[in-house]
């Protein structure tokens, strides 16, 4: 056997099979050789082969533990299938897994199922049952078509036949199981099959199956056959390459370059092999421009016979529309198949008329897959086959029109058509054929008068009428629309017809002329209407004024809003389509002229319009222009203007002189409780404030920054301010007030510009311990930026003095529910003197994305209210404080991004005694305080190292060393979350002998590279830091609280005692930090008879491991004396052996 080694040849999966060919094409001496790869065994199968190359095969299957896949290289030229390989593939078909072929051959795959016929009429073993569980049909056929498949269950039928016939034996009935796995669809090529033996294998189908033409026959006889195959159809289609005519594909192939100028010969009998490339470019979906000729590409070309251009030549970009017209035979071919069936019933008295239109009444007739056409094509295939039965001399075509009817009620969606190459008549005909209106989409029409007047009797079948989208801008689509309503005017004044009204009501809808509102922009759909409505004021036809009437619905019906260029518009066209409205609608206009009486003339139409989008320096203008007028009439318009401006008056960087701001004034006046007013920028002084003061707490949001506003006009604004409960936000930043003690106490004032780079002062808080609760506190003498050295907050103070802030926990639960996860710790701020002005909470997101994902929470008053960051830097996330409590960050559980994050390994070393030591490995968010950790683990050392490292959230990771001797580390691995308490438990634990001084230690990322390393030194005791002092100090006070109880019967002699101590009171605060895993404890404190079940279930309620031991605790242990504390201790020695370990080495 020929030995192949992994890293060489991997052929596990399927498309390896094409490197595998590589290989041996670029000189590999082919060997018949056996190769087993794993689980897999590859062979070649030659027609002289060796007999003992089986019999090898056949014993490596035999001695192998698993099932083998069977890949087999059968040669291209393959005709027999020799003794020896049948023996061996039978006889080993139990050991089998899956049999697989490089390529496609059916002669091979059809002489393995005749044998299996022929052994199980011999034997009596379901040997086909057998080889079709093993056989790949996926693999040994193309998954993209099924012509493959289907010719081979034919050519199956026919040599079973011949068999049959030979050997007089019957065994079609045992071949059942392979018939059976045909695939969902049916793709044939009728062109060199007989429609006979299709119908014999259809009856061996448990169901009725969709079938897909390739090509076909016009003899009689052949369709007479075809036809009886119907009754196991359940649908009939064409394959898409019989769609186009000839001309079509030439012309892509020429456009593209595939061919250069040569004529299409090759459209023979394999001619529908270049639809692969042919389909690609109609479809739309292969770029075409400089693509290199290679791949598909060349193989088309080999197989066109066109090698000598293909070789140096890029196919060019598709700059032209192929003529995508169908195929004549295709229309041809069902045509007469319809005209057959009507015979047949004539003859026969049977119904295959209405059978055969069953089964091509669907949706997207004549394609199987909806996405196979577009609708124009659809369309263009549907019209011209009623032509043809129009045309049709035939005596049955009445019949096979009206056996038609369902499938003309069942495609296509849309009609769309081209009436400048088809008469309006054909589609009128098909029409009249629907029992539902549909919409009809002209992409091309004709002027001609009575072509026109065709068209319009086809309105009572139309359900909305629009054009294609590139005709939406063009001068000759107004006119063709225009023209469409003149002479549905006229027609209605000769007849008395209502073609106009019945014209307006298939156009009123919201996106004409585009029957998808996707098609177009606002700003095109209004270009048009508006270009509509001036041809028929410019109109000279007697009939405009009724058309103009008639237009009236549509464009109440379209648009949704209006988008305008006044610079290239007159507004008294506006103003006239607006005038057509009976609901008022948005406008945005997107450019003006700069004459006066122009947009003076933009005031007029204010009072049709909903809400007005307007540029900055429009604005000021239409505020200078409403001035002008007596008291009454200012105030009128000052009114529209107020009203259509909304809730948001955006003026900033604009100029605003007095008479400016005595417009804005009477704006203001009118308006009802904006959101918003934005006037920073705007060159503001104390007189511009005084003219705007009286009408200022109608704002919300009040932006006056950047101006040149001083301290008086600023006490001025605080007059108005401090009377007023709606204002919410006052911006001053920015401005000449140098006194700014009048604000201090008003938290709604920003005098501070927070997202300029301030000078940042790092402090270390005050630590202060209560109830085993820690908390910081910090004082400043004046203003300024200040950073926490432990927490990383960072304070914008505007005046002296203090903030008190401590750790909280979430409640993830509730988060979870409003659709959140915690992004940050969780602090609870103070500050009493109200000096602070904004906050900045780190983050640990390291990739821009997620940072965008970022919100802050703040608890008040038993709320969450989510706060939307001032700004996201790369290391902290600012809001400005009001009122302030609880404050944390959150991400969106939404977000599709796996979060990448800075975070920290944090190194501990618990006191312990021979014979091993231990190291405790953190990894967590690098926005955890590390005091926070420590404060849980008082009596380990923490080993100061470089903790900066990068995580993956929901990434599996490990930990290695270089340690030789007996080591562990637990556990094997860890999957990386953001932990942000109220417990930090270790990540992993590291136990190593005694004597060893240092190490190295390593985490791992799944794919096993290096993320973070460090050696670290284990030699010197260093003495705890203030902060793990003071922690000890609460420590201590904490188990002096507990009552080390009475000494029980068991309390001596168990050896838990000590100095009058039992080993539970010595280690109370211990046990309750670091036992994590508490259920097991109470499953055997229950089985003891410790804990009651009501105990039990309050215990279990309890959702943190702290909360449960604290709980046991104090209900259980504590009450329990030195009996339950004995118990305690026996329990933790088997699930807590190396705690256990360690805390009596101490």
């Amino acid at each position: 056997m020929m030995d192949v080694e992994h890293e060489d040849f991997d052929l596990m999966e399927d498309e390896d099979e094409d490197v595998y060919e590589a290989l041996q094409d670029l000189g590999r001496t082919r060997t018949s050789l056996p190769r087993l790869i794993g689980n897999d065994l590859h062979f070649d199968v030659m027609e002289d082969e060796d007999e003992d190359v089986f019999e090898e095969a056949g014993a490596i299957m035999k001695q192998h533990p698993e099932k083998i896949q069977l890949y087999l290289h059968v040669d291209q030229d393959f005709q027999h299938l020799g003794e020896a390989l049948k023996d061996m593939i039978f006889k080993c078909l139990p050991r089998i897994k899956r049999i697989r072929l490089h390529r496609p051959i059916n002669n091979f795959v059809l002489q393995l199922f005749l044998q299996a016929a022929q052994n199980e009429v011999q034997t009596g073993q379901k040997t086909v049952m057998l080889l079709a569980d093993v056989i790949d049909f996926n693999t040994i056929f193309d998954e993209k078509t099924s012509q493959r498949h289907v010719e081979f269950l034919l050519d199956l039928f026919s040599h079973i036949k011949v068999f049959e016939t030979e050997r007089g034996q019957s065994v079609q009935p045992l071949l059942n199981p392979v018939y059976q796995s045909a695939p969902a669809v049916w793709d044939i090529d009728l062109s060199n099959r007989k429609a006979s033996i299709l119908l014999e294998v259809l009856k061996f189908q448990t169901d009725k199956k969709p079938v897909n033409i390739i090509s076909w026959s016009d003899e009689e006889n052949e369709l007479w056959s075809f036809l009886q195959c119907l009754p196991y159809i359940s649908q009939l289609g064409l394959h898409d390459g019989s769609f186009y005519s000839k001309e079509v594909i030439h012309h892509c192939l020429i456009t593209t370059g595939v061919m250069g100028g040569a004529d299409p010969m090759w459209w023979g009998a394999g001619g529908n092999q270049p639809w692969a490339v042919t389909r690609t470019i109609l479809r739309g979906r292969f770029r075409l421009a400089n693509q290199s000729v290679s791949g598909p590409w060349e193989e088309t070309g080999k197989y066109l016979g066109l090698n000598a251009g293909l070789s140096s030549q890029k196919p060019a970009a598709l700059t032209t529309t192929p003529p995508c017209c169908p195929s004549k035979e295709a229309i041809r071919f069902i045509a007469n198949l319809f005209i057959q069936a009507a015979e047949c019933d004539r003859e026969t008295g049977e119904k295959k008329l209405q059978l055969l239109s069953s089964v091509c009444s669907y949706s997207s007739f004549p394609a199987l897959e909806a996405r196979t056409l577009s609708l124009k094509t659809q369309s263009d295939f549907l019209l011209d086959l009623y032509s043809f039965l129009t045309d049709c001399e035939n005596p049955s075509r009445k019949h096979v029109l009206q056996a038609l009817q369902p499938v003309y009620q069942s495609a296509p969606a849309d009609w769309v058509i081209d009436l400048s190459k088809r008469k309006a008549s054909i589609l009128l005909g098909v029409l009249e054929l629907q029992t539902v209106k549909k919409p009809v989409k002209l992409v091309g029409w004709s002027d001609e008068e009575t072509e026109i007047k065709s068209f319009l009797q086809c309105l009572p079948y139309i359900s909305q009428l629009g054009l294609g989208k590139w005709h939406f801008i063009s001068k000759e689509a107004i006119r063709f629309i225009a023209n469409l309503f003149i002479q549905a005017a006229e027609c209605d004044r000769e007849t008395g017809e209502k073609k106009l009204q019945l014209l307006s009501s298939v156009c009123s809808y919201f996106s004409f002329p585009a029957l998808d509102d996707k098609t177009l922009s606002l700003k095109e759909q209004s270009d048009f209407l508006l270009d509509l409505y001036s041809f028929f004021t410019a109109c000279e036809n007697p009939s405009h004024k009724h058309v103009l009437q008639a237009l009236q619905p549509v464009y109440q019906s379209a648009p949704a809003g209006w988008v305008i260029d006044l610079s290239k518009r007159k507004t008294s066209i506006l103003l006239g389509v607006l005038e057509f409205q009976t609901v008022k609608k948005p406008v945005e206009l997107v450019g003006w002229s700069v004459e006066e009486n122009e947009q003076r003339s933009i005031l007029q139409f204010l009072p049709y319009v909903s809400e007005l989008d307007v540029s900055k320096p429009l604005l000021q203008q239409l505020l200078c222009l409403i001035s002008v007028g007596d008291e009454v009439q200012v105030t009128r318009q000052a009114a529209i203007l107020s009203r259509v401006l909304g809730r948001k008056v955006d003026l900033s960087h604009i100029q605003i002189d007095p008479q400016t701001c005595v417009s804005l004034a009477a704006v203001l006046e009118q308006a009802e409780r904006l959101s918003e007013l934005d006037l920073s920028h705007c060159q503001l002084n104390d007189h511009s404030v005084d003219l705007l003061l009286p009408h200022l707490h109608k704002a919300r949001v009040l932006d006056l920054s950047n101006n040149e506003i001083s301290d008086l006009g600023a006490l001025r604004i605080h007059s108005v301010v401090s009377t007023s409960s709606y204002i919410q936000t006052v911006r001053l930043i920015n401005n000449r007030i140098t006194d700014t003690a009048t604000f201090l106490t008003d938290p709604r004032y920003d005098l501070w510009d927070q997202s300029k780079d301030q000078i940042t002062v790092e402090f270390r808080p005050d630590l202060n311990h209560h109830n085993d609760e820690l908390s910081y506190s910090f004082s400043c003498e004046s203003g300024g930026q200040f950073q926490c050295s432990e927490t990383g907050l960072v304070f914008l103070m505007k005046a002296a003095g203090k903030v008190e802030y401590s750790p909280a926990y979430w409640d993830e639960a509730a988060l979870k529910t409003a659709g959140y996860e915690p992004a940050g710790p969780l602090f609870n701020i103070e500050d009493p003197e109200r000096g602070l002005c904004s906050l900045q909470l780190p983050h640990c997101e390291a990739d821009v994305e997620g940072r965008e994902h970022l919100s802050v929470a703040h608890f008040c008053g038993g709320n969450m209210e989510v706060l939307k960051p001032l700004a996201v830097t790369d290391t902290h996330v600012m809001i400005h404080v009001q009122n302030l409590s609880f404050y944390g960050l959150l991400r969106n559980i939404f977000s599709l991004i796996t979060p990448s994050v800075r975070g920290q390994v944090l190194l501990f070393h618990p006191p312990g005694s021979p014979p091993q030591k231990q190291v405790y490995m953190f990894l967590l968010p690098s926005n955890v305080p590390v005091s926070q950790v420590k404060h849980q683990h008082l009596k380990c050392r923490y080993i100061t190292t470089t903790a900066d490292c990068m995580f993956i959230a929901n990434q599996k990771y490990s930990v290695t060393s270089d340690l030789k001797g007996v080591h562990e580390i637990q556990p094997e691995s860890w999957v990386f979350f953001c932990n942000y308490g109220p417990n930090f438990h270790p990540t992993f634990e590291v136990f190593f002998n005694h004597d060893i001084t240092e190490m190295r230690l390593a985490i791992l990322d799944d794919r096993q590279h290096e993320v973070w390393v460090r050696r670290i030194s284990l030699t010197a005791e260093a003495a705890p830091d203030s902060n793990q002092a003071g922690d000890a100090e609460v420590c201590g006070a904490l188990e002096r609280e507990v009552n080390p109880g009475e000494v029980g019967e068991m309390g001596g002699a168990s050896g838990y005692m000590k100095d009058g101590k039992h080993f539970v009171d010595r280690n109370m605060t211990a046990l309750i930090n670091r036992v994590t895993l508490v259920l097991p404890i109470l499953d055997q404190l229950y089985e003891s008879g410790f804990i009651q079940h009501e105990m039990y279930m309050d215990i279990c309620d309890e959702k943190t491991s702290f909360q449960q031991m604290r709980m046991l605790m104090q209900k259980v242990i504590i009450p329990g004396n030195n009996r339950a504390k004995d118990e305690l201790c026996g329990i933790l020695e088997k699930e807590q052996k190396y705690l256990m370990e360690e805390l009596k080495g101490e």
